[in-house]
């Protein structure tokens, strides 16, 4: 006990060596924990932004999948009940929704262009309206894409303006409607914004004079971890049931998210290894420095009585309040550093992306125990030079060590 309570006092003898110390553990170990939890909120920000968009799976006809211009590419009404049924008995879906796709012109009396357009049971919960309001199950209004908005020289302070929209379905041949626009979305991505139209899929049917039916249906569900189960479960009773359907997974349907993500994983992991090195050279030699520069104080100490294993005990007590207090600064640090960057509202603009979304760090268990494990492993590391001194060099020539 003696020998950890003298670590104590020797640590703070020297308060300005031992706080720069600390400084320089915390620092290290902030850079780590900060860069890992910016890279893990990229990652699982891009995975959550792909769900948000595709659900976790989709559920069509095979021919859908297909990309056929067919009319039994949709889904009639007697499927889209049977499959509703299904959802709604597995308790991990949070909301699934219906959605019929359509395309055509839409325009003023002086200008027009190609749109692409959702039909949604629930499209509130599907658009990020940037100006005006959102478009709700009983709406009769539709929601345009930002850069469509341009297109059409539409801005919301016009007031209440109507567009024009055909489109063309095998029942009803070409359709010509006309509707009040709600709101602007802007999805980030200027190729959808371009031609971006949502409703409801009700008004879209109606447009069109069909019948109930839909593209696919959308399905979120409340643990993303199961959407593997989950799919398989839906695709057994589909299958059991004999609609003709199945499904797809959101990585299924985002071919590109694997590409994106391991291509920034190789990015982060070769930046964390120059920075793991970085940091391991600072630590061994701040450390390895500053207990070799204590050596004379160690020969004294042992002249006086105090055996070898003793000061050995002693250094690496020291070390471990060292360790202990720099970690627990950099979580502090850390936490600090977020809550900051939140209230700042930094934001950062992926590449080919208009919108813009904001920084936060994601501190994974796993993730902040390697980290902290390589922390430990450097401090130790870097006090085996002055352990070995100590232990091979007798205490007359440690108290001549310059």
């Amino acid at each position: 006990m003696y020998i950890i309570k003298l670590a104590w006092n020797n640590l703070w003898y020297n308060t300005k060596r031992t706080a720069a110390l600390l400084l320089i553990i915390a620092v290290a170990s902030s850079a780590i924990l900060l860069y890992q939890g910016y890279v893990e909120y990229s990652s699982e920000g891009m995975t959550l932004g792909y769900i948000s968009t595709s659900g976790n799976f989709q559920i069509a006809t095979e021919r859908y999948w297909q990309h056929t211009d067919d009319a039994d590419v949709l889904m009639d009404s007697a499927t889209v009940n049977a499959v509703r049924q299904i959802l709604a008995s597995l308790e991990d879906v949070t909301f699934y929704d219906c959605v019929f796709e359509y395309d055509g012109i839409i325009g003023t009396e002086t200008s027009s262009a190609i749109f692409w357009g959702k039909g949604y049971d629930e499209p509130n919960r599907h658009s990020g309206v940037v100006d005006g309001m959102p478009v709700f199950r009983d709406d009769d209004t539709i929601l345009i894409g930002s850069i469509l908005a341009s297109k059409l020289h539409h801005t919301m302070t016009d007031g209440i303006r109507y567009l024009s929209v055909m489109s063309s379905s095998p029942e009803a041949g070409l359709c010509l409607g006309s509707f009040a626009v709600s709101g602007i979305v802007e999805t980030g991505i200027p190729q959808n914004d371009a031609g971006l139209l949502i409703s409801t899929r009700a008004t879209a049917l109606s447009l069109l004079e069909s019948d109930d039916a839909a593209s696919y249906v959308q399905v979120h569900l409340s643990d993303n971890k199961k959407t593997a189960s989950i799919t398989a479960t839906v695709e057994q009773r589909l299958h059991d049931a004999g609609i003709p359907c199945t499904t797809k997974t959101w990585e299924e349907l985002n071919p590109s998210f694997k590409q994106v993500d391991s291509l920034n994983r190789i990015q982060f992991s070769v930046i964390r290894i120059i920075l793991g090195v970085l940091i391991f050279i600072a630590l061994m030699q701040t450390l390895s420095t500053a207990f070799l520069e204590r050596l004379n104080e160690f020969g004294t100490v042992e002249a006086i009585g105090m055996p070898k294993w003793h000061i050995i005990c002693m250094v690496l007590v020291e070390t471990a309040f060292l360790i202990i207090l720099g970690i627990i600064l950099s979580f502090a640090v850390s936490a600090a550093t977020d809550v900051l960057v939140q209230a700042c509202k930094v934001t950062l603009n992926p590449p080919g992306y208009t919108a813009s979304y904001p920084v936060r760090f994601y501190f994974v268990p796993q993730k902040v125990a390697a980290s902290v494990l390589f922390i430990l492993l450097s401090c130790a590391l870097a006090v085996v030079m002055p352990v070995k001194s100590i232990f091979k060099t007798d205490a007359a020539r440690l108290i001549n060590h310059i």
